[in-house]
């Protein structure tokens, strides 16, 4: 049993030796380059933001920052030869993007839900402006008040 102690440690020995004699001097996992991070071009933004894909009422934009430019103009039309509700967005006379066509019964349901949101959203902002506790009134008491009192314990000693 001790001989095949031995026979396994010097084994160990050997391997380590051979390892450490083969790998290149000077070269340590530190030295490696990072493949898991992705590289930042310079002309790309540190926190990107993406665009709504789509229309307004199909895809509403759900982000806390509006870029919507000032002069971009968004409108439904309806075109009666073809029944369709048409979601139009303009900057001056050009398209921003393609116009979406609706039937009558996407239009409704999408317009429709719309504005129930709106309705519960205006409803929640005013219950809780209701709910808001006002601060408490300052308690304020004037010296006469004191003195009041004071010169009428005085009187009865």
């Amino acid at each position: 049993m001790t001989r095949h102690l031995l026979q396994v440690i010097i084994t160990v020995w050997i391997v380590a030796a051979t390892v450490v004699l083969c790998s290149p001097l000077g070269v340590s996992a530190q030295n490696t380059p990072d493949t898991s991070r992705r590289r930042v071009t310079n002309d790309s933004l540190p926190f990107p933001f993406h665009d709504r894909p789509g229309d307004p009422l199909g895809n509403p934009q759900r982000s806390s920052f509006n870029f919507k430019p000032s002069n971009l103009r968004d409108s439904i039309e309806y075109d009666p030869k073809t029944n369709l509700y048409y979601v139009v967005e303009k900057i001056g006379n050009k398209y921003y993007r393609t116009p979406t066509a609706y039937t009558y019964e996407e239009y409704l349901r999408l317009s429709s839900k719309k504005a129930e949101e709106n309705y519960f959203r205006q409803r929640a902002d005013m219950l809780g402006d209701l709910n808001h506790r006002l601060d408490k009134p300052k308690l304020f008491i004037n010296n006469n008040f004191f003195i009041f009192f004071s010169l009428m314990l005085k009187s009865e000693l």
